[in-house]
C-alpha cells in the first residue's frame, strides 16, 4: 500500500506552506514541510521572512550582513534541505513578521496546511497575547502544524 492510500478520499494535503527565518525551529519546521511535501505529493512553498524580530536566529546570525546576502543565504539553505529531499519548493519573500502578512500569503497562495516551528514568548507583548505561532494557529485560515525542536542531548 502506498503512502498515500493509507488516506481515504486521497491525499489531505495539496499545497504545504512553510515559514522560515534564520531560527532552529524554522529550519527544524522547513525539514517536517519537506516530508509532509514528499509523503502528500505537495506543492511546497517557502515564505522567506526578510526583517528579523528580536529574538530571532535572523538578528543575532545574520547581523552585518546586507539584505541581498541574507536573501541568498537564506534561499541556498533551503535549496540545499528541498534538493536533497527531491521536493522543488517556491521560495517567497515577505516583508515584516506579523502573523497577518503570514495568513495573507497562505490565503493568497491557496495553501491547506501551514508548516511553523513553535517559538517562545520574547516580550510583554507576546506573553500578553501569544507568540507568533500561538497566534498563527489561532488565527489560521488551514490547517496549522507546529513543530517543536528536537529535545537537546
Amino acid at each position: 500500500m502506498s503512502k498515500q492510500e493509507r488516506f481515504s478520499g486521497g491525499a489531505p494535503f495539496h499545497h504545504v506552506a512553510v515559514l522560515a527565518d534564520n531560527s532552529e525551529h524554522a529550519l527544524h519546521a522547513l525539514r517536517h514541510a519537506v516530508q509532509m511535501a514528499t509523503l502528500f505529493n505537495a506543492r511546497l512553498d517557502v515564505a522567506l521572512i526578510e526583517n528579523g524580530s528580536p529574538g530571532s536566529g535572523e538578528a543575532l546570525d545574520l547581523f552585518g550582513h546586507n539584505a541581498a546576502d541574507r536573501l541568498a543565504l537564506k534561499q541556498a539553505l533551503i535549496a540545499r534541505i528541498t534538493n536533497r529531499a527531491g521536493v522543488q519548493a517556491r521560495p517567497t519573500i515577505l516583508d515584516g513578521h506579523t502573523s497577518k502578512a503570514i495568513l495573507e500569503f497562505v490565503r493568497d497562495r491557496g495553501c491547506d496546511l501551514l508548516v511553523i516551528g513553535a517559538t517562545t514568548a520574547h516580550s510583554i507583548y507576546d506573553q500578553l497575547w501569544g507568540s507568533r505561532s500561538e497566534q498563527i494557529a489561532r488565527d489560521g485560515i488551514c490547517s496549522v502544524l507546529v513543530v517543536r525542536s528536537a529535545p537537546n542531548g
